[in-house]
């Protein structure tokens, strides 16, 4: 994560950044290689503290270890001029699994039961490689899950551990999380199963919206 040349001056930038907790998240399009990516960095109050900024890169680290298609791959992470910690993610084409499931509330819908096995199936397959490596995974989200116009499912990241005061803590992170994690308990792989059970049964009854 050492400053370098950086990758950022060869990108041009095709959307504003979205705030996210503590990082901008933005997309932007590598013309040598014809190919958009994801931008992630730490906003400047999170680079400036130390647990979070060691958070930060080391989720990078460890997710650009975790070589499987249903896991977003790292192309790159270093720091920029401004001292902030990036990592540059491959963009999968489609959507969020939260976007799918606000459009179906709109059309006041549900998933097929084929769609569903589908991505259930493809955020196993990933959960099980990552417990096979030993990685634990903060976040199984609907807001964490890409559908690819491919039919693939892809986890976009590992996530952050919950702040220490819950209340801080995202609407996503209370409604996904498994209780230890938000309350201080022993978190292991059935943490992350009960998450997957969470996202599971938003699935298969009437979605409901989550506040990002």
């Amino acid at each position: 994560m050492d400053s370098t040349l950086s990758i950022l001056r060869n990108l041009e930038f095709l959307e504003h950044p979205t705030p996210q907790e503590m990082m901008t998240e933005e997309v932007g399009y590598q013309p040598l290689l014809e190919r958009e990516v994801v931008i992630k960095r730490l906003n400047p109050s999170a680079a400036d503290n130390a647990r979070l900024r060691s958070l930060f890169i080391k989720e990078a680290r460890i997710l650009s270890s975790l070589c499987h298609p249903n896991i977003v791959q790292v192309y790159d992470a270093a720091v920029d001029d401004n001292n902030l910690p990036y990592a540059v993610l491959a963009k999968p084409n489609g959507m969020r699994l939260q976007q799918r499931l606000d459009l179906l509330i709109e059309q006041e819908g549900r998933m097929e039961l084929k769609e569903v096995e589908e991505v259930i199936l493809g955020v196993c397959e990933a959960v099980e490689f990552s417990h096979h490596n030993n990685v634990l995974l903060n976040d199984l989200s609907p807001t964490n899950i890409f559908l690819t116009t491919s039919g693939r499912t892809v986890l976009m990241g590992l996530g952050q551990p919950p702040p220490g005061e819950i209340l801080a803590a995202p609407p996503r992170m209370l409604a996904y999380a498994a209780p230890e994690r938000l309350f201080g308990g022993r978190v292991d792989t059935q943490s992350d199963i009960y998450s997957l059970g969470a996202v599971s049964y938003t699935h298969l009854t009437l979605p409901t919206t989550i506040p990002s």
